[in-house]
C-alpha cells in the first residue's frame, strides 16, 4: 500500500516543527528538494503527498502564529475576559477564551485556533459553565533551574496564551444538562472506585477507567514513569479496545452487525466524553470510528494512516499541540502499534513481546526527554504488564458496576485487582532500589534524537524486511542516549533564600549545601531534577557549610538523593549535622573536620577552612576551597566581614568563582577581600526576602572588583563548564 495520506502526514508533522521549533529556512527547502530526488528515484508520486502535507502545514503554521501574535498583544492589555471553563484544578481553571478586552473596546477570539488562560483563583466554577472575569494578565514563569518543571512551555503546549490572577469571577451561565449529567456521573464513579479500592492502589483504576490521576499518589506515579510504563495512567487505544470487544461482544449477540458496531462506536463517544476527551481517547474514539466506516463503505482499513491522518488533522488545527507530552505519547504509541502489528508473529506472548519491544524502544525518546530516565527491565516490566491489563481492566469494569448494585460484592471483586496492584508496585519498588536496574541517561540534544530515530526506523525496516529476530538490535540502540561525561559542571542553583551548589565531575557528584527559607522540599524539587537533567541520580558526598535551615532543610526528606552519600563534611564547630541531616544520612557517614584539612575527590582537590566563633554562630562555617583542573572556586557560606579578613591571606593563587557569603549581606562585605582576590565571576544566591539582600554595597563592589556579578534570584541558576582546560560560566535565564 502506498498510503498517500501517511506521506502527506508526514510534511505536515515538519512543516509543524519547523515553525514551532524555529527551525532555519533551510530545514523546509532541504526537505522539498529531497522529496523531488525520491520522486525522481523511487518513480511515483508519493513524495508530492509529502509536499502538499509540508505547503499545507507552512500555510496553518503562518496564519496560526500570525494570528497568535496579535492576539496576545490585545490579550496582555486587556482586563476583562468571557468564555467557558474547560478545565478545573486545586488553584484555578483553564479557560476557553470567547471575548477579551477592556471597557473601551471588545474582541471576539477565533473559532478556528482556540485560545485559552490559566486563571488563577479560590472562586472555582464548575466545568463548561460560562463566565466574566476581570484581572491583569501575566506571562508564565520560567523555570529557574535546569530539569525544572517548565510552567511557560507545558501551558504553551495546551494553548494557552497567559495567565491571569482573577479579582472576580461572575457565573454567566451553568453548565447544561448533559454536561452536569456527565459530570455527575464521574463523581459517582469516582467515589465508588474509592469506596471498593484503597487509597494505596486505587489509582490505577481510576486512570484506566476514567482518565483521572489525581487520585494516583506522586510517588506510584513515579515508579510507573520511571519504568516506561507511564502510557498506561490514561484512558488510551489498549483500554478503549477492551471496552470495545466487551460492548460489541454483547450487542453482536441482540443487533445485526452493522447496528451492533455503530452502537459501539456511539457508546465509545460517551465513555470517551464522560472521560473529558483527553488527546489519548480523541485518537483511540475516533480511530475506531474510522475502522468501521471504511468497513461499512467496503475499503480497507488502515491503522497506520488513520492514526496519521487524526495527528496531522490536530496539527493543523493547533501547531502548538506538538510540544504536549500526552500528544506526542498517544499519537506515538498510535503509530508504533500499528507499525508493529506483524502478521508473521502467531503465537501471543512473541506477538506481544514483539508489540512492548517496538512500543518501549519508540517511545523512548519521548519518556527521556520528559523524565530523564531509562530502565533496561523496563521491557520485561511492560510485557508483564500489558498481559494482565486486559484482565486487570474487565475486572476493575466488573467490580465497578458492581458495586452500583451491591456495594459489598464490588469490594469482593476488587480483590484481585487491589493484590496484583500492590504485588505490582511492591515489585516496581524493589527493582527501583538495584541501582544498575534505573539509569539517569538526562536531556538529550537534537542530534541525539534524530540520530535515534534514524537507528530505530532502519532496525525496524531491517526486520520487515530479513527476520524479525533482528528487532532485538532495539535492546541496544538506547546506549545512544548514554550521558557524555567528558566536562565538568559547577552549578550554584536558585533555590529562593538559601544555597545550594553542585559539582559534577565524571562519576562524581560533591553537593555543597542543599536548603531554603523560601521553597519547601528544595532537594526534592530543586536538586534532584537537576541531577536527573545532566543524569545523575544521587550525591556521592556533602559539604555542608552549617546547619541552619537555609542550608541544610533540603537534605534530610529527600532520600533518593542522599541515602547512599559517601560521606558528609561538616565543621566541628556544628556537633548537631546529624540531627539536620536525618533520616536521609546516617550519623556514621557524617566526618567532622578542622581547618586546613584537605581531600581528594576523583580529579577535585578540597580544602577546608573554618574558625572557632565568638558571637555569631554563621562564623563557624566551613568553607571550601575547591580545585578543578586548575580553576579554583571558593564557596564561602555565610561567614562574615571578619572572617573574610582572615582568610584573604589564605588564598595564593588566582581565583576564578567566588560563592558571596551570606546571600550579599552587608555584614559580610569585606572590600579588601575582593580587591585582593579579583575573582573572574561572583555569585549571590538569594531570593525574596525581608532582610535586604543583597546590599546595594554589596553588589557595586564585586562589580568593581569582582569580574561578572551573578543574582540568582535575578539569573536562575549559574551553570560553569570546564572542558579541555577551557572555562566559562552562564546563567541558566537568559533575557
Amino acid at each position: 500500500m502506498k498510503r498517500p495520506i501517511l506521506w502527506a502526514s508526514l510534511g505536515i508533522l515538519a512543516g509543524t516543527l519547523f515553525w514551532e521549533y524555529s527551525f532555519p529556512l533551510s530545514v523546509p527547502a532541504g526537505l522539498i528538494l529531497c522529496s523531488f530526488i525520491l520522486m525522481f528515484l523511487i518513480g511515483h508520486r508519493m513524495p508530492l503527498w509529502f509536499l502538499a502535507g509540508i505547503a499545507l502545514s507552512l500555510f496553518s503554521g503562518f496564519f496560526y502564529h500570525l494570528s497568535d501574535a496579535k492576539t496576545a498583544e490585545i490579550i496582555y492589555r486587556s482586563t476583562t475576559f468571557e468564555g467557558v471553563v474547560k478545565k478545573t484544578g486545586q488553584n484555578g481553571f483553564l479557560l476557553r477564551i470567547d471575548r477579551y478586552g477592556n471597557d473601551e473596546e471588545s474582541y471576539r477570539a477565533s473559532p478556528f485556533y482556540p485560545r485559552y488562560l490559566n486563571v488563577v483563583t479560590e472562586d472555582i466554577p464548575e466545568e463548561n459553565a460560562r463566565v466574566l472575569l476581570a484581572g491583569t494578565p501575566s506571562d508564565f514563569q520560567k523555570p529557574e533551574n535546569p530539569g525544572a518543571f517548565d510552567a511557560k512551555e507545558y501551558y504553551r503546549s495546551v494553548g494557552c496564551m497567559a495567565e491571569v490572577h482573577a479579582d472576580a469571577v461572575t457565573v454567566l451561565r451553568e453548565p447544561g444538562f448533559l454536561s452536569a449529567s456527565m459530570k455527575r456521573i464521574r463523581n459517582q464513579l469516582s467515589e465508588r472506585l474509592n469506596a471498593i479500592y484503597p487509597k494505596s492502589t486505587v489509582g490505577l483504576p481510576a486512570a484506566l477507567l476514567l482518565g483521572d490521576r489525581t487520585y494516583m499518589e506522586e510517588d506510584s506515579r513515579e515508579l510507573y514513569e520511571r519504568f516506561g510504563l507511564a502510557h498506561v495512567l490514561a484512558v488510551s487505544g489498549l483500554h478503549i479496545s477492551f471496552f470495545a470487544e466487551l460492548l460489541t461482544a454483547l450487542f453482536y449477540r441482540i443487533f445485526t452487525k452493522r447496528k451492533a458496531e455503530w452502537l459501539t462506536a456511539a457508546c465509545l463517544y460517551s465513555y470517551g466524553f464522560l472521560c473529558g476527551f483527553p488527546v489519548s481517547c480523541v485518537r483511540a474514539v475516533f480511530t475506531y470510528i474510522l475502522s468501521i466506516t471504511a468497513g461499512q463503505v467496503h475499503k480497507t482499513y488502515d491503522s497506520l494512516s488513520a492514526n496519521a491522518f487524526l495527528m496531522s488533522l490536530l496539527l493543523f488545527l493547533g501547531p502548538y499541540r506538538i510540544r504536549n507530552l500526552s500528544f506526542r505519547l498517544s499519537f506515538s504509541a498510535g503509530i508504533l502499534i500499528s507499525v508493529s502489528n506483524r502478521k508473521d508473529i502467531k503465537g501471543k506472548a512473541e506477538r506481544i513481546f514483539f508489540s512492548s519491544l517496538v512500543l518501549f524502544f519508540g517511545l523512548l525518546p519521548v519518556q527521556i526527554n520528559a523524565f530523564f530516565t531509562f530502565s533496561p527491565i523496563g521491557i520485561l516490566v511492560n510485557v508483564l504488564l500489558l498481559m494482565m491489563l486486559e484482565g486487570v481492566f474487565i475486572m476493575s469494569f466488573v467490580s465497578l458496576l458492581a458495586s452500583l448494585l451491591f456495594l459489598p460484592l464490588g469490594i469482593f471483586l476488587a480483590g484481585p485487582v487491589h493484590y496484583f496492584l500492590l504485588f505490582f508496585e511492591r515489585l516496581l519498588q524493589f527493582l527501583n532500589r538495584l541501582p544498575f536496574l534505573t539509569l539517569a541517561l538526562g536531556h538529550q540534544s537534537a542530534f541525539r534524537l534524530l540520530l535515534y530515530g534514524f537507528l530505530f526506523a532502519g532496525i525496524l525496516l531491517l526486520s520487515m524486511h530479513k527476520s524479525r529476530y533482528f528487532s532485538l538490535c532495539l535492546l541496544f540502540i538506547w546506549l545512544v542516549f548514554l550521558p557524555d561525561r567528558s566536562r565538568t559542571v559547577v552549578a550554584n542553583l536558585s533555590v529562593g533564600q538559601g544555597d545550594c551548589g553542585v559539582i559534577l565531575s565524571g562519576k562524581n557528584v560533591i553537593v555543597i549545601d542543599c536548603g531554603s527559607l523560601s521553597r519547601k522540599e528544595t532537594g526534592e524539587k530543586v536538586l534532584k531534577p537537576f541531577l536527573l537533567y545532566f543524569g545523575y541520580r544521587e550525591a556521592d558526598y556533602v559539604i555542608l557549610s552549617h546547619t541552619d535551615a537555609d542550608h541544610a532543610n533540603g537534605i534530610g526528606n529527600c532520600n533518593d538523593v542522599f541515602e547512599d552519600v559517601t560521606q558528609v563534611f561538616v565543621s566541628e564547630n556544628y556537633p548537631d549535622a546529624a540531627i539536620v541531616t536525618a533520616p536521609a544520612v546516617s550519623s556514621d557517614k557524617i566526618r567532622f573536620v578542622k581547618h586546613g584539612d584537605s581531600v581528594s575527590i576523583g580529579t577535585i582537590e578540597i580544602r577546608f577552612l573554618t574558625y572557632p566563633y565568638e558571637e555569631d554562630v554563621n562564623d563557624g562555617c566551613l568553607l571550601a576551597e575547591v580545585t578543578l583542573s586548575g580553576f579554583r572556586f571558593w564557596f564561602l557560606g555565610d561567614v562574615s566581614a571578619a572572617v573574610l579578613t582572615k582568610i584573604r591571606q589564605e588564598i595564593e593563587n588566582p581565583v576564578y568563582l567566588v560563592k558571596v557569603p551570606h546571600h550579599g549581606s552587608r555584614f559580610s562585605l569585606d572590600e579588601d577581600f575582593y580587591k585582593n582576590v579579583h575573582q573572574e565571576v561572583s555569585v549571590i544566591s538569594v531570593g525574596r526576602n525581608s532582610y535586604g539582600h543583597p546590599a546595594q554595597e554589596v553588589t557595586e563592589c564585586l562589580i568593581k572588583y569582582g569580574g561578572s556579578l551573578y543574582v540568582t534570584k535575578e539569573c536562575g541558576a549559574v551553570l560553569t563548564y570546564i572542558k579541555h582546560e577551557k572555562i566559562y560560566s552562564e546563567p541558566f535565564l537568559t533575557k
